[in-house]
């Protein structure tokens, strides 16, 4: 099998089973983390020093940052939110304003940022760089699918998009104004979940730095009230008698 083909298999068997398969990497690296840090806490002088709390908000700063460039390249697009599968990609309509007028894959870039913020907890370099390599890795036969996939769908008009269009380093000089105004509903139905998702897992980083912290510093309280109300509000927009109420059908 040639390279070519050999790369977009994979990325469309991402595309499909990605999700899980990057969750599970997630994990085994916590797992690696706390086991770290059980066997050398002096390591981990982040979460020994008083300013813990200080950088776990730097921490979910980045992952917002993250959260809301997804934000801007979602809620100027008219379609419901799809599945990761090839056959919903497919029908996808070919944006080129906004945020996909200065960069090709806005969404890419929004997850690096998001999986970075819980990454930086650990304040290790090494942990960094092997984050980049597997995101990188991960991500370069995404793209590949997704391109080949649309190359098939939209042929010459999305080539000659491509060649002007950086894929993931944006450059400014190329914006245009977004053709649809922005989905605030839209916006609050599908990304609330995202939100939620980033304050528990930083609350669940800190449950775990304390439960193996020497010092006990103290759980930050306020990212846990924080997780709740996401995860409450979360559930309510998930029950459809609700949102039909709210009136909120995209």
């Amino acid at each position: 099998m040639a390279i070519r083909d050999d790369l977009e298999k994979q990325g469309k068997w991402l595309l499909k089973y990605g999700n899980v398969a990057l969750l599970f990497i997630l994990l085994v690296l916590l797992i690696i983390l706390v086991g770290l840090y059980e066997t050398a806490p002096d390591r981990f002088y982040l979460w020994q020093s008083g300013s813990k709390n200080l950088y776990q908000y730097l921490c979910i700063l980045c992952s917002l940052f993250g959260l809301a460039i997804r934000v801007a390249a979602v809620g100027h697009t008219p379609i419901k939110p799809h599945s990761p599968g090839v056959k919903s990609l497919a029908m996808e309509k070919h944006f080129t304003t906004g945020l996909y007028s200065i960069m090709r894959h806005p969404k890419l870039v929004a997850h690096f940022f998001i999986f970075l913020g819980p990454v930086l907890v650990s304040g290790k370099v090494w942990h960094i760089f092997f984050y980049i390599l597997v995101f990188y890795l991960y991500n370069e036969r995404i793209m590949f699918a997704r391109e080949s996939i649309l190359i098939n769908k939209f042929g010459f008009r999305y080539s000659r998009w491509a060649e002007k269009v950086p894929a993931i380093i944006p450059n400014i000089y190329l914006y245009r104004k977004p053709e649809l105004s922005f989905n605030l509903k839209k916006v609050v139905l599908q990304e609330t979940g995202h939100l939620a998702a980033i304050f528990i897992i930083f609350s669940a980083l800190d449950i775990l730095i304390e439960l193996f912290n020497e010092k006990k510093i103290g759980h930050n309280c306020p990212l846990m009230l924080i997780s709740c109300i996401m995860a409450v509000l979360y559930l309510i927009l998930k029950v459809p008698a609700v949102v039909k109420r709210m009136g909120w059908k995209i």
